[in-house]
């Protein structure tokens, strides 16, 4: 992987990207996540879910049970995730974390998943060819824009939402 990822910046520095570019491949959005059926498209999930109440927990571990992402990243430790709310996933990773300009600091989780969804339940929707909850159908458009078209969203959502 690491010589086709070299092959690719050689290829895209012919074609005059000198790799400054970030990527854009990153969402947010400001909703309700129960409207969702499915974590598809996303490869990560990330939940601030400090006060989540354990009827949410269950919801949100069938959505990413029957979806294809493939990381967790919480709050919450393998007993609550994977004990009690049945996340198929497994500890990779924890590490003590603060909250920017508070004394408040929590432990973060970074889980893997453990089992592929079961085929019958799994996201039917899709967007360019990519298993898609059509909630976020939109957002993924909206990456495969291009950084111009993400920052462009990003204000209007900020304009409409905060003043």
């Amino acid at each position: 992987k690491a010589a086709q990822k070299d092959i690719a910046f050689e290829e895209a520095k012919k074609d005059g990207d000198d790799g400054s570019k970030i990527e854009h491949r990153c969402f947010f959005a400001h909703g309700d996540i129960t409207e969702a059926n499915f974590f598809d498209p996303f490869t990560h999930v990330y939940m601030f879910d400090i006060g989540f109440p354990p009827r949410l927990f269950h919801q949100l571990a069938e959505m990413f049970n029957n979806s294809q992402s493939e990381y967790l990243i919480c709050y919450h430790g393998p007993k609550l995730m994977i004990d009690r709310y049945e996340f198929n996933v497994e500890l990779l990773v924890q590490t003590p974390t603060s909250m920017h300009g508070s004394a408040e600091g929590h432990q973060g989780y970074i889980y893997r998943r453990t089992k592929k969804a079961n085929k019958r339940n799994t996201c039917s929707t899709s967007q360019f060819d990519t298993p898609c909850d059509p909630l976020f159908a939109k957002a993924w458009e909206v990456c495969r824009e291009g950084l111009d078209a993400v920052s462009k969203h990003t204000s209007e959502e900020v304009e409409k939402h905060m003043g």
